[in-house]
């Protein structure tokens, strides 16, 4: 009865009432006047605890009872919240874990307090940099700087941390035995209490991937056999050489030198004796040159260089009669001696061209002519 709105409630207790008191108005009637007063006075009271009771329970009990059972229900609710939410705790806190573990196993991490002092290191750390945990805690990172970075790199990296923001690159470090790493490296700041209280860092070990990516840029600048600068480093370093030489008013020499018996080599002793030569001769060539100078492969059995800061051509011609005593040295090749000589021209830059192309042709040119002129000999 009582799910039922209030007004319609009250309605049905009042018509009961009236119903109830009809009829007992009824027998009233049919009594004597003695007995009528007296049971009507009884029913007037039996009438005001009918219409009282009921009230009160609307009023009062009922407003209880309801409070008491909607409490009963977000007590349950709040069970089942806090039965889910420590469920997802257990999930979280297994995630993390794993997280963890998984971290701990590929990466480097580092904790330092705010002056760079480091409180904690796992495994790994000390894995790949050779140091024990007792010998990094409480040193700073400098213990492993490589020297390789100027000072005002790091002093880039504080200042990107100290204002609480993520800083980022790779870095090459130092093991505790002088060998060299490189470190993908980003540095977060830690907070407590909304306070920067110290540095988080996480380091991957990316040294197998710096040394192919060396092997890539070398093989794309240098030549695969002998190891010498190809077209495109020879061409940058053209570029370097011309710069310099307008900056210290001196000259640039393009010295050709094509070897005259090397395809007699390769074809009675096969293409491998072939490349010892080539290494030999491509060794005899740096040797002769000074660390500003350049030797390139052109290709097959043609070699360049470029002679930097000289004064003059005959200074050109001298660094070019000490290669050609170097490469008539015989090469010995599985107890072969061979004898190798090469052609030569020179080429100035401005006095001959002022293009890599012009004094390449140039010097070509040139080497070609002494080589007509000794054979006339």
């Amino acid at each position: 009865m009582w799910s039922k709105s209030p007004k319609k409630i009250l309605i049905r207790i009042a018509l009961i009432i009236l119903s109830i008191e009809f009829v007992i108005q009824i027998i009233f009637d049919a009594m004597d006047s003695s007995m009528s007063s007296f049971l009507e006075a009884l029913m007037d009271g039996v009438i005001s605890i009918l219409l009282t009771i009921p009230l009160i329970y609307y009023l009062a009990i009922s407003p209880f009872a309801r409070s008491r059972q909607n409490a009963i229900n977000a007590l349950r609710i709040e069970k089942k919240q806090v039965e889910q939410t420590a469920e997802d705790l257990r999930t979280t806190q297994k995630n993390l874990l794993t997280l963890t573990a998984g971290m701990d196993k590929h990466s480097l991490i580092s904790i330092t307090d705010l002056h760079g002092i480091i409180t904690y290191v796992n495994e790994k750390f000390c894995t790949v940099s050779g140091y024990e945990e007792k010998e990094l805690i409480g040193s700073t990172h400098r213990i492993l700087n490589s020297h390789n970075q100027p000072k005002n790199y790091w002093k880039k990296m504080f200042s990107t941390t100290s204002m609480g923001d993520i800083w980022q690159d790779e870095v090459r470090n130092k093991t505790k035995d002088g060998a060299y790493y490189w470190v993908d490296t980003t540095i977060i700041p830690i907070y407590e209490s909304n306070q920067l209280s110290g540095y988080l860092s996480i380091r991957t070990d990316i040294t197998e991937l710096k040394k192919q990516q060396e092997e890539l840029a070398k093989l794309a600048h240098h030549d695969e056999l002998t190891n010498l600068p190809n077209r495109t480093l020879f061409n940058e370093r053209f570029r370097q050489a011309m710069a310099q030489s307008h900056r210290s008013k001196t000259k640039v020499a393009i010295c050709f030198f094509d070897l005259n018996e090397f395809k007699a080599v390769n074809d009675n002793y096969g293409h491998d004796v072939g490349d010892v030569v080539l290494i030999e001769i491509a060794k005899r060539l740096s040797d002769c040159l000074r660390e500003v100078d350049t030797v390139s492969r052109q290709g097959g059995d043609e070699f360049v260089v470029i002679l930097s800061g000289i004064h003059d051509e005959e200074e050109a011609k001298q660094t070019v009669d000490r290669i050609q005593h170097a490469i008539q040295v015989p090469i010995i090749v599985n107890e072969l001696s061979l004898s190798i000589t090469a052609a030569s021209g020179i080429a100035i830059y401005r006095d001959d061209g002022e293009d890599i192309e012009t004094l390449l042709r140039q010097s070509d040119k040139a080497m070609y002519k002494n080589k007509l002129s000794k054979d006339a000999q």
